[in-house]
């Protein structure tokens, strides 16, 4: 690559192979463990396996909104659309 290359500047401790290496474990470890993102608040981060598995059994919703129910009309709450040929005020 064209200068610089920075990887070889003095100060630079660990190669860029190993500084790869070293990235993706730390990303690895993020998305397969467990800890704490505020303990305050209550927040904990999961393994992303796990995450999956509470989003396909409970679906993805705001705080606050219900889930909706089954049975329910969606198209009760939802107001028509206007389709294209319709003359727009």
């Amino acid at each position: 690559p064209p200068e610089p290359r920075l990887q070889g500047a003095p100060g630079h401790r660990v190669s860029p192979a190993q500084e790869l290496l070293e990235m993706r474990a730390e990303a690895e470890a993020a998305l397969n463990g467990y800890a704490w993102v505020d303990e305050k608040a209550g927040l904990a981060r999961i393994p992303i396996d796990e995450a999956m598995k509470l989003v396909a059994e409970r679906g993805l919703g705001s705080p606050g909104v219900q889930p909706r129910r089954e049975g329910s009309s969606r198209e009760a709450s939802t107001p028509p659309r206007r389709t294209i040929r319709e003359k727009r005020p």
